[in-house]
Protein backbone atom coordinates (compact mmCIF):
# COMPACT_ATOMS: atom_id res chain seq x y z
CA UNK A 1 0.00 0.00 0.00
CA UNK A 2 2.78 2.24 0.85
CA UNK A 3 4.08 1.55 -2.91
CA UNK A 4 0.78 3.51 -4.04
CA UNK A 5 0.92 5.96 -1.64
CA UNK A 6 4.30 7.08 -2.75
CA UNK A 7 3.49 6.77 -6.48
CA UNK A 8 0.65 9.25 -5.82
CA UNK A 9 2.45 11.41 -3.65
CA UNK A 10 4.95 11.71 -6.75
CA UNK A 11 2.64 12.62 -8.90
CA UNK A 12 1.49 15.19 -7.34
CA UNK A 13 4.68 16.64 -6.88
CA UNK A 14 5.91 15.95 -10.83
CA UNK A 15 2.61 17.82 -11.05
CA UNK A 16 2.82 21.07 -9.41
CA UNK A 17 6.26 21.22 -10.54
CA UNK A 18 5.35 21.72 -14.32
CA UNK A 19 2.80 23.75 -16.35
CA UNK A 20 2.90 20.63 -19.17
CA UNK A 21 0.28 17.82 -18.49
CA UNK A 22 1.92 14.66 -17.08
CA UNK A 23 3.81 12.08 -19.51
CA UNK A 24 2.28 8.59 -19.09
CA UNK A 25 4.87 6.36 -17.02
CA UNK A 26 6.12 3.43 -18.35
CA UNK A 27 7.10 2.02 -14.36
CA UNK A 28 3.47 1.98 -13.47
CA UNK A 29 2.64 0.26 -10.53
CA UNK A 30 0.28 -2.77 -11.02
CA UNK A 31 -1.39 -4.68 -8.44
CA UNK A 32 -4.42 -6.56 -9.00
CA UNK A 33 -7.21 -5.65 -6.59
CA UNK A 34 -7.27 -9.40 -5.66
CA UNK A 35 -4.06 -8.87 -3.76
CA UNK A 36 -4.98 -5.67 -2.18
CA UNK A 37 -8.24 -6.84 -0.73
CA UNK A 38 -9.35 -10.35 0.53
CA UNK A 39 -12.98 -10.95 -0.76
CA UNK A 40 -13.11 -14.15 1.22
CA UNK A 41 -13.47 -12.55 4.33
CA UNK A 42 -16.98 -12.26 5.82
CA UNK A 43 -16.09 -8.87 6.64
CA UNK A 44 -16.83 -7.40 3.13
CA UNK A 45 -20.67 -8.65 2.92
CA UNK A 46 -20.70 -7.59 6.73
CA UNK A 47 -19.17 -3.82 5.83
CA UNK A 48 -21.45 -3.43 2.56
CA UNK A 49 -24.84 -5.16 4.31
CA UNK A 50 -24.58 -2.40 7.55
CA UNK A 51 -23.81 0.17 4.55
CA UNK A 52 -26.98 -0.54 2.94
CA UNK A 53 -29.11 -0.99 5.61
CA UNK A 54 -28.33 1.95 7.08
CA UNK A 55 -28.77 3.68 3.41
CA UNK A 56 -32.36 2.23 3.23
CA UNK A 57 -32.86 3.73 7.20
CA UNK A 58 -31.94 6.95 6.13
CA UNK A 59 -34.39 6.86 3.23
CA UNK A 60 -37.31 5.57 5.10
CA UNK A 61 -36.80 8.34 7.69
CA UNK A 62 -36.90 11.01 5.53
CA UNK A 63 -39.99 9.48 3.59
CA UNK A 64 -41.35 10.09 7.07
CA UNK A 65 -40.38 13.60 7.38
CA UNK A 66 -41.37 13.99 3.90
CA UNK A 67 -44.97 13.07 5.06
CA UNK A 68 -45.24 15.39 8.07
CA UNK A 69 -47.20 18.90 7.68
CA UNK A 70 -45.62 21.64 9.71
CA UNK A 71 -47.63 20.56 12.55
CA UNK A 72 -46.16 17.01 12.47
CA UNK A 73 -49.30 15.68 11.50
CA UNK A 74 -49.32 12.86 8.64
CA UNK A 75 -50.42 14.50 5.20
CA UNK A 76 -52.70 12.59 3.15
CA UNK A 77 -50.45 11.89 -0.04
CA UNK A 78 -52.50 12.27 -3.16
CA UNK A 79 -49.64 9.97 -5.56
CA UNK A 80 -50.16 6.95 -2.70
CA UNK A 81 -53.40 6.42 -3.01
CA UNK A 82 -52.99 6.51 -7.05
CA UNK A 83 -50.19 4.12 -6.91
CA UNK A 84 -52.62 1.84 -4.58
CA UNK A 85 -55.60 1.32 -7.65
Amino acid sequence: MQGIVQKLIDAVDTDNDSDEPPEPSTDMLSIPIRDLFDFTQSYWVEAYDKLAMRGLQDELELYELLDLDADGDTVENEADDTLNE
